[in-house]
């Protein structure tokens, strides 16, 4: 395992414009989802607001994308109570980690 640092909003919004859709052949990852290339920069714009700097791995922002990949107006969609989520994961893997090592002094 290596640790890769955590995401940028740039890095988070280039993702996910090559995350769309099945199709390994198409032109662009929008022609494969019937999406305007314009609209899917947008909504990749968008979604890059909501991922907060220093905190997910590009590993963790990859699987979320990977699970809707065909619909990324789902992505955006549903990107803040997923947000959310994760954040209070790693906020309560950190407190468990706190009390495991103060057990330990």
């Amino acid at each position: 395992m290596i640790f890769l640092g955590h995401i940028s909003q740039r890095s988070s919004e280039l993702m996910f414009l090559r995350m769309p859709g099945p199709d390994q052949e198409a032109a662009s990852p929008a022609s494969s989802i019937n999406i305007p290339a314009e609209e899917l920069e947008q909504l990749a714009q968008e979604f890059s607001q909501h991922i907060p700097p220093q905190t997910f791995t590009h590993a963790q922002l990859q699987g979320y994308l990977l699970n809707c990949r065909d619909s990324p107006r789902e992505v955006l969609k549903n990107i803040e109570s997923w947000v959310k989520e994760e954040v209070t994961l790693i906020e309560a893997a950190k407190e468990k980690e706190k009390r495991r090592s103060e057990q330990r002094n």
